[in-house]
């Protein structure tokens, strides 16, 4: 008896249907109850809020409104700023949508010289022009709170892609909040008054208060701490010690029990404070006067800054002007003035990641404490490093023989780079006890950055200071940062959007390098050639009608040497188009895998799967026949 294949058509239309309408109601469920789910898959979590983000959002007592002002026209041709601009108005879409209809969202493409366009301007937001034919860029925010505080993002770089959720966040959590920020500042040395003293021994005093104080004082509810206090104030945000000397004990046991409880703390810690108009600072009469730190509860939190060394670089080194020889005047580099750029600067992190240039003087350095207590073992995240051109210069040095041309001459650099200023975070210890803590502590090792000297000028005929290095901004940021929300602490930059294919940069690198290596060969061939000619023509002796006087065997050789300029010329033509070519064919290969094979490669497999799942069906529906 036979046994037959029952037709399965009619079983396939119906599995079909059946499929179809699964896949409706699916999409409908998910339309309804899923619309805010979503996996992010990328390595860095580039669609996702992080932790302190949601905080900030939960924290919202008052509604709070937000204009994205994104004028797109201009960059449409421009696919990086186009996809830059795309992602920001997502982010902050994503972000109202999230906040339970706590954040009111209006995203405004302000056309040029229009009323939106003006509106943009005068809201203090940056407008990048970004071609030749009259172009410009507006991405900015402005977040405006319930009680009308207002805070700006002037524009989103694209450079800073990174930092979009911290910039946008940290809008969101400063006019979210109903007062100013409450700081605690706490200094040994006097910040109201100064005297600036030069290497050469001159002092210039000013009355003025520090520039960055006055900033303070129009930022935050500034609550300045007397150093013969007996505790800190509670009701502060965060605190920021400046030059720790001499502090009494219960001012010590108070400082300790809040670094403890992991509250926020800058600490500004310098082995050779030369702004420091102290009268401590001219005991040792000196013929720099300076005062170094006195901080026991360093040793607490697990580090270590040296009083009498100081660091010295080479590469960062100030350029001053210092008497010379006869009465003149001359430029020389003074070692332990350092003007740190953007490779000193740690970039991965949102406040320090804004600083361009950062001015220090004899700026002290960060290491782990061999000795600290028993349990004690911070992380030690580098914020300010000196590069390997840097030395340790005794500080006793600086005081009496602080020239710049002897640091000059006894320059020698040990190929160290040393720590300058970093975040301790993690396990810290107590200088009272055995008491274990977090700690959320921001270390400088210089004082002297405060003053306006290092970084403000001001204009004789404004009386306006004008910064030239971002000293003020830095420990502004850093306290907006850590007296804000505290989930703003926790916000780093994110992984770049924009990933560059390393098996491509090293393939056209390396070509790159092939070609140019030959194009200088023949450069230098050329060059050669044209010289044996520039000697022929030389050797014509004078003209007649106009032509060179030159034997055949000379005309001979000189119409030989054009030809040769000319062969290499055309070979010179010819490696600098095999570079393009070169990368150019590769970009190619690249798209014809990502854009045919491998999507050929995904539907053969498709097909093949559904082959096998239909040989199965029909396997199954199998009957005897009949009589």
């Amino acid at each position: 008896m036979r046994r037959g294949v029952a037709p399965a058509s009619s079983g396939h239309v119906m599995a079909l249907v059946v499929a179809v309408l699964l896949v409706l109601v699916v999409n409908a469920l998910a339309g309804r109850w899923l619309s805010g789910v979503r996996i992010d898959l990328t390595r860095d979590g580039l669609n996702s809020f992080s932790e302190g983000t949601r905080a900030v959002l939960a924290s919202l007592d008052e509604p709070i409104r937000i204009d994205l002002y994104a004028s797109t026209e201009s960059i449409m041709d421009i696919p990086d700023l186009r996809a830059h601009a795309i992602r920001v108005e997502e982010y902050v879409r994503e972000l109202a949508d999230r906040s339970n209809g706590q954040i009111n969202l209006r995203v405004i493409h302000p056309a040029m010289f229009s009323a939106a366009d003006d509106d943009a301007r005068s809201a203090g937001l940056l407008v990048q022009p970004v071609n030749n034919a009259g172009g410009t860029l507006i991405l900015g925010l402005v977040a405006t709170g319930s009680t009308g505080l207002t805070k700006t993002v002037p524009f989103f770089a694209p450079d800073r892609d990174s930092f979009v959720e911290y910039d946008i966040t940290k809008a969101v959590a400063t006019v979210g909040r109903q007062s100013k920020p409450r700081v605690g500042l706490l200094s040994s040395m006097p910040l109201d008054d100064a005297a600036v003293r030069n290497p050469d021994g001159s002092t210039v005093v000013n009355s003025r208060p520090r520039f960055v104080v006055e900033q303070m004082r129009d930022l935050f509810d500034l609550r300045e701490v007397s150093t013969d206090a007996n505790a800190l104030p509670t009701d502060i945000d965060a605190f920021l010690i400046v030059q720790p000397r001499n502090l009494p004990d219960p001012l010590l046991r108070s400082i300790d029990a809040w670094a403890l409880a992991g509250k926020p703390i800058v600490a500004l810690v310098d082995p050779f404070a030369e702004t420091d108009s102290h009268p401590d600072a001219r005991q040792m009469e000196m013929k720099v006067p300076a005062t170094a730190h006195d901080f026991p509860l360093l040793r607490a939190w697990g580090i270590r800054i040296p009083t009498d060394l100081a660091v010295g670089d080479v590469q960062y080194a100030t350029p001053i002007r210092t008497p010379g020889p006869a009465g003149t005047m001359r430029e020389l580099s003074y070692l332990a003035w350092l003007s740190l750029t953007r490779d000193a600067i740690e970039a991965s992190d949102p406040v320090f990641a804004q600083i361009e240039n950062l001015n220090v003087k004899s700026c002290g350095y960060i290491e782990r404490a061999a000795d600290a207590p028993d349990g004690v073992h911070p992380m030690i995240e580098p914020l300010l490093v000196s590069s390997e051109r840097a030395q340790l210069i005794q500080t006793l040095k600086l005081g009496w023989f602080g020239e710049a041309e002897q640091l000059l001459r006894d320059s020698k650099a040990d190929g160290v780079q040393r720590v300058l200023a970093a975040r301790i975070t993690g396990r810290i210890g107590s200088a009272f006890g055995p008491t274990l803590g977090e700690g959320n502590i921001v270390v400088i090792a210089d004082a002297d950055l405060l003053s306006d000297d290092v970084w403000v000028q001001m204009d004789q005929q404004s009386g306006v200071r004008r910064a030239f290095a971002d000293n003020g901004p830095l420990i502004i940021g850093l306290l907006e940062q850590m007296a804000g929300d505290p989930a703003i602490a926790t916000l780093r930059s994110r992984g770049a959007f924009s990933r560059p294919f390393a098996r491509v940069e090293a393939l056209r690198t390396a070509a790159q390098e092939r070609y140019i290596a030959r194009e200088k060969d023949l450069q230098l061939e050329v060059r050669k050639v044209e010289i044996e000619i520039a000697q022929l023509q030389g050797a014509g002796g004078g003209e007649e009608s106009g032509e060179l006087l030159l034997s055949p065997q000379q005309r001979a050789r000189l119409a030989q040497l054009q030809q040769t300029v000319q062969e290499y010329r055309k070979e010179l033509r010819g490696v600098q188009f095999g570079l393009r070519n070169d990368v150019e064919s590769l970009g190619v290969r690249l798209l014809m895998i990502n854009v045919i094979a491998w999507p050929a490669i995904v539907a053969i497999a498709a097909g093949m799967w559904c082959w096998i799942a239909a040989r199965r069906i029909d396997r199954t529906h199998v009957v005897e026949p009949s009589g």
